[in-house]
């Protein structure tokens, strides 16, 4: 819930060290499945999903970042 907009992310995979910006974030329902989908075609998004409030499942916490 830290995360702010413009925050950057790291991701270390295979060797590869990727950087992703932070767009947005919102709060939704537990099926809410849309968040799921692709931003747009082609982008290269990475999607960091939590429970809201820490401890209880009643909400989602999504961060939609892009590469950099």
């Amino acid at each position: 819930p830290s995360l702010e907009i413009g925050d950057e992310i790291k991701v270390d995979l295979a060797g590869e060290t990727y950087i992703y910006v932070v767009q947005y974030s919102k709060v939704v329902d537990p099926k809410d499945l849309s968040v799921l989908a692709p931003i747009s075609p082609g982008s290269k998004n990475l999607t960091l999903m939590t429970c809201v409030p820490p401890g209880s499942s009643s909400k989602r916490l999504v961060v939609i970042s892009s590469l950099i």
